[in-house]
């Protein structure tokens, strides 16, 4: 989906949260829904509420007059918001009285990583960006990463280009397996592991095998980080989290010969 969106919506909604509580507790959670594979996020303060009659017009907008009351900020937010969520094809609801307290309820659509109805999504929404997988049937990757969360995440974007996966979660174990594998095609290097620091991994890589792309994992996109693996001998660098875009993006610029064959 568009992250700017969903950043928006919830930059508004927080900052009305903690506008009307001056005490007790905001709290923020998300669910999935069973029944009809949406996703529920809430926005739940202890504030002050807002009165029954306040609440129907919510989402409508309101004139100058209108805004000059208590609410006038949470009121001219609320229409924003609902905007947002339409395009997103999605619905938002709000619960609350007055003296008791807020919830925000915000249930969108969402297409899991590595799910072919992400093929079809895209057609409900415009802000959903499809990008075919490039075809790696006969390409070697590894993926060097000791948080395992991080790496099922890579792994599965990357299942759908058919390219064949190892993955070490040590800086020792990557260039063990490098060095029995010589022939990986692309590495995906994490920069930060427990034992060693990925520019040296790459660094020790790059004494022995020149050939191989090194594609650094970095939490910044920019910095000193990302330059001393440039020089350590990383091709690229990819920053977390890791898009499916960006992703895709990275493995034709390397691994993809032509438009039909890698």
């Amino acid at each position: 989906s568009d992250r700017n969106l969903y950043k928006s919506i919830f930059q508004r909604l927080i900052n009305n949260a903690v506008k009307f509580t001056s005490k007790g507790y905001i709290e923020i959670g998300v669910r999935k829904s069973e029944k009809n594979g949406h996703l529920l996020f809430w926005i739940q303060d202890s504030g002050t509420g807002i009165e029954i009659e306040k609440s129907k017009t919510l989402f409508n907008r309101l004139n100058i007059e209108e805004s000059r009351d208590g609410f006038g900020v949470l009121q001219m937010g609320l229409p924003v918001v609902k905007g947002i969520v339409d395009l997103l094809n999605g619905k938002i609801w709000v619960e609350t009285a007055e003296g008791t307290g807020t919830t925000v309820n915000v249930e969108v659509p969402y297409t899991p990583i590595g799910s072919h109805k992400a093929k079809t999504y895209h057609k409900k929404s415009p802000f959903y960006i499809h990008q075919d997988p490039p075809k790696l049937k006969n390409k070697k990757i590894l993926i060097v990463e000791d948080i395992q969360s991080n790496y099922i995440l890579l792994s599965r974007l990357l299942e759908e280009t058919g390219c064949k996966l190892e993955h070490a979660k040590t800086g020792d174990e990557a260039l063990k397996k490098v060095e029995n594998t010589p022939d990986f095609d692309l590495i995906f290097m994490d920069l930060r592991l427990a034992d060693m620091d990925g520019i040296e991994i790459t660094r020790q890589i790059r004494k022995k095998n020149t050939r191989v792309v090194i594609v650094a994992q970095t939490a910044y996109s920019s910095g000193v980080k990302v330059n001393m693996s440039i020089e350590a001998g990383c091709n690229d660098f990819i920053t977390k989290p890791i898009s499916r875009i960006d992703l895709y993006n990275v493995l034709r610029k390397y691994l993809v010969t032509d438009d039909h064959t890698a």
